[in-house]
């Protein structure tokens, strides 16, 4: 039975990012997998499975024996700053430079067979402390489950 390595393909889309020159580059960078943002503790990319679905049209007559499904997974990066310009900056860095590693990547290494990008919002607050800057990589994975 092949199931879907749901922890595995979190792994491996950190390892597909850390991979990445200009990640890795990142002073202090950590890319975490399913672990809360701390607000002291940056630059920071955590990567998140958020949900899954199946779509009926999707599934091919295979007396039930394999289920496509699309996993959405959201990939958040925190750059934290005094100055908001350098805050945002940072962020807008890394968002580009995780969207490339994945985009360079697309099969994370033969482990599903497809992941395209989709978007993600982008935030950021803060004040006399500091700003905190925070934007989203959704990115949509096609795996397939079978018996």
């Amino acid at each position: 039975m092949a199931r879907v390595d749901y922890w595995g393909i979190e792994q491996e889309i950190r390892t597909v990012i850390l991979a990445n020159a200009d990640v890795a580059a990142t002073s202090g960078i950590q890319v975490l997998v399913e672990e809360e943002i701390s607000m002291h503790r940056t630059p920071t990319v955590v990567v998140t499975l958020e949900g899954r679905s199946a779509p009926d049209d999707l599934q091919t007559l295979s007396a039930g024996q394999r289920t496509r499904l699309f996993l959405d997974v959201v990939i958040l990066v925190h750059f934290y700053a005094m100055e908001v310009s350098e805050a945002a900056r940072l962020r807008d860095t890394l968002i580009g430079n995780v969207e490339i590693a994945l985009m360079n990547n697309r099969t994370l290494n033969n482990l599903v067979s497809n992941l395209w990008l989709t978007g993600g919002a982008i935030v950021t607050v803060g004040g006399q402390a500091g700003f905190n800057a925070v934007g989203e990589v959704r990115v949509t994975v096609d795996v397939t489950a079978s018996i």
